[in-house]
Formats: C-alpha cells, structure tokens, sequence
C-alpha cells in the first residue's frame, strides 16, 4: 500500500471516531452551572477553532495553511489540502456573588470540522459541528411573601439546553491574495426553563412549578471577504471582515404548569400552551480585522466586533431587572513558530497567546455585565511525513464575567482546550501504481 493510500485511511478512520465522540460526548456531558446562562440564548460558543480561540479570538483576517478557520470563511480559500480539527474542553467555573461562593465544572465538544479544495486554486469547501449556546443553571432564593410578611416562599431556577450548528462553509478566491466566502448555519436546538414556587408554611409544603420549553429549528448565514497585500520584506498585512445576517428565528413554544406534594410526587399537571409557533430576532454581528503576518513564522493580528442585542426579543414577559444592550469587544493576539523546518520539536511548534475584552449584551439591575479573557495556546507536531501534517493543539483561557455589584455574580473561569489538526496533502491527488 502506498504511504498516500495509508494515511488517507488513518484520516478517514479518525473522522469516523470523531463523528461518534461528537455523539456520546453531547449526550454524556457534565453539566455546568452558570447562571447567566439563564439569560438569552445561554452563554454563546466561541466562534473560533483552536487556532483563533488562543489568539484571544483574533481571526477575521489571519489564517495559516495547516490550521482551519472558522470566524471568516473566505480564509478557508487559503488552504489548499484536507483536514481534519477536533476539539474537547473541560471548564470549572468559580462562581460568587457578595455573601456566597460555589464551585462547578463542565466538559463538552468543543467542534468538528473537515475542509477540503473542491477546486483547487479558487473553491474550498468546509463542513462541520459546533455548539452555538448552553443553557444549564441551578439556583434559589427564598423571601417573604408580597402582602402576608409571616409566611416565606422558596423560588427554584432551573434550566436546561442549547443550540448546535451544522455548518457548510466555502470560500473563493476570486484575484489573486482576494478572497471571499459564505457559510450556512443550520441551528437546532432546544432550551427548557423552569421556575418553581414552595410557600413554606410549615409541614408537607406542594410545590408548583411553571416549564417552559422553546424548540429551535432555522438557517443563519455568514458573509466574509479578506485581502493579503504583500510588503517588499515578504511579509503580508492581511484585512478582513465577517457579517452574520440577523434572522428572525421561528420557534416551537410549549408552557406546562405542574403541582408537586411533599415527596416530590406529581398530584396534578396542565398544559397551558403547546407547539406555539412564535418568532425571536437574532440580531446582525459585524467583525472587523487587521494582521501582519511573516508567512510560516509570527502573526500579529487584532479584532473588533459589534453585534446588535439592543433590539432583542424573544416574545416571553420582560425581566424588570434585564435590559439587553449592544455587545462590543475587542480581540488582540499573535502566534510564533520559531523554525517549521527545524529538526527540534519545540522549533517547528507554534505558540499563541491573546486577550478579549467583552461588553456583553446583559445589562442587570442598571449594570453592564463585561467580560474579559486571556489565552494561551500551543500546537505540537506529532505527525509529519510526505502526504500529511498532524498537530496536537492544547490550550488555557482564563476569565471573568460579571461582578458582584449591585447584587450580581461574578463568574470566574478556566478552561483548558484539548483537540487534534490533521492535514492530508495528497487527498485529492490522482493514485500512482508503485
């Protein structure tokens, strides 16, 4: 067999495993308690791959020819062979508001994908999953009862859920160093919130608790464009931009009322509302890019990006306490490789790092709920031969969501990032007899 023919079946036998991980693992994960999740469409995903997550999420204008890129995809022009990404996280969150604090962890897919040209010198094509949001969060609070101050009232906050993306991405190189791209989302999903109410009046107290549960099924699209321009000491100054349409997102919405006793025993349960076809607005989200590249060696790159939560609605009675805003962040990174013809393994590996900060969409209690992480990141050559290149990537962001201000939570969290590139360069390439 040919080394051609071998490592092609190495690559199609890891895309079968990875297929059926991506399966157990989505239905076997941890769960994590994070209670903003509990606002929106939970905590959003990432956008990024690997290679840009650890770059602080800087790539709308940046990529490489090994690695895949997922926040534009007119990059995906750039790379001329197959591969293969994958990636799993585990995260703990240390969670605290001004008198409390509490402990949990998580652990997920983070995304499979695997590109590949479909023509070489202009169309690559790019398919995929990857989470888009979770929604998992547990919480209670007790208070007196509005209007008879002798009596309590235990308030549960529970929910569940999130959304998933299959992707198909292409893009195009249209002149030479200009390229654009789309990507069609299909999301699916679906998030269960649940809120249950025990008068504690001494005794066997019943328990009522009101579900509600949103079933999400629609197409999102993703429009990119990137140009390279070329300097005399042949390095590059690369710019993009990415834009996700806004959507109006049609849902299915259920609202179930059930009645518990004292051992936790269903004693009666209605349903309010079934499959309710209604409608939430996904708003538009804008990125903006520049980098400056020595191809093969380092890259310094920076990200902006807007997206437009003001206007956000999902139909539901309003929280007094949440207004939702305009999210901003900014994104600045850089990535080295000392040497990738080297013969030491720590030359030809690549090194990130990169820092985000986030105005997030949520505004509690007249307080912006920020954001702000910083990564660190490595892929490491472990597989190297005349048809293929494969990297182990690994990776650490550490950050902070919220504040403990004026009631709220502050978030504190690690996430450490373990996933496999595999490169194959000779996949569309006629076989040779040898």
């Amino acid at each position: 067999m040919s080394k051609k023919n071998s490592f092609s079946s190495f690559f199609i036998t890891i895309f079968a495993i990875s297929i059926t991980l991506v399966i157990s693992l989505n239905i076997v994960a941890n769960a994590q308690n994070s209670p903003y999740s509990s606002l929106g469409l939970g905590n959003i995903s990432p956008q990024g791959f690997m290679a840009q997550e650890f770059m602080g999420g800087v790539g709308v204008s940046n990529t490489g020819s090994f690695i895949m890129n997922n926040i534009n995809p007119a990059l995906i022009a750039r790379n001329k062979n197959t591969i293969l990404d994958i990636a799993l996280y585990g995260q703990l969150f240390n969670i605290k508001n001004s008198t409390t604090k509490q402990q949990e962890t998580t652990g997920n897919i983070s995304h499979i994908a695997v590109l590949f040209p479909v023509y070489k010198k202009y169309w690559t094509t790019q398919l995929g999953f990857k989470p888009y949001s979770n929604v998992e969060y547990l919480y209670t609070r007790t208070a007196r009862i509005d209007g008879n101050q002798d009596f309590t009232a235990t308030y549960t906050y529970q929910g569940s859920g999130g959304l998933n993306s299959f992707f198909w991405g292409n893009g195009f190189t249209i002149a030479k160093n200009l390229y654009v791209g789309a990507k069609i989302n299909y999301l699916f999903g679906n998030i269960t919130n649940e809120v249950g109410t025990q008068v504690n009046v001494g005794g066997a107290d019943p328990k009522t608790i009101l579900t509600n549960r949103t079933v999400f099924s629609n197409i999102l699209v993703n429009l990119g464009a990137a140009a390279t321009f070329p300097l005399k000491n042949k390095n590059n100054i690369n710019i993009g931009a990415s834009f996700d349409l806004g959507q109006n997102l049609g849902v299915k919405r259920s609202t179930f009322n059930e009645r518990k006793d004292a051992n936790n025993a269903t004693t009666s349960q209605d349903t309010l509302l079934i499959n309710q076809k209604a409608n939430i607005n996904l708003p538009y989200k804008l990125r903006l890019g520049i980098s400056y590249e020595k191809p093969s060696v380092y890259t310094f790159g920076v990200d902006i990006f807007t997206q437009a939560w003001k206007n956000y609605s999902d139909g539901t009675t309003p929280n007094p306490a949440l207004q939702f805003q305009n999210s901003n962040g900014i994104a600045v990174g850089a990535e080295l490789t000392p040497n990738f013809k080297s013969l030491n393994f720590f030359k030809r590996s690549t090194y990130r790092m990169g820092a985000q900060y986030q105005q997030t969409a949520y505004l509690l209690n007249g307080q912006s709920v920020n954001e702000f992480g910083i990564s660190f990141g490595t892929s490491l050559p472990v597989g190297i031969s005349q048809v293929g290149l494969t990297y182990i990537n690994l990776g650490l962001t550490v950050g902070q969501r919220g504040t403990t201000n004026v009631g709220l939570i502050q978030e504190n969290y690690f996430k450490v990032t373990l996933g496999a590139t595999i490169n194959d360069l000779l996949w569309f390439n006629r076989p040779k007899i040898e």
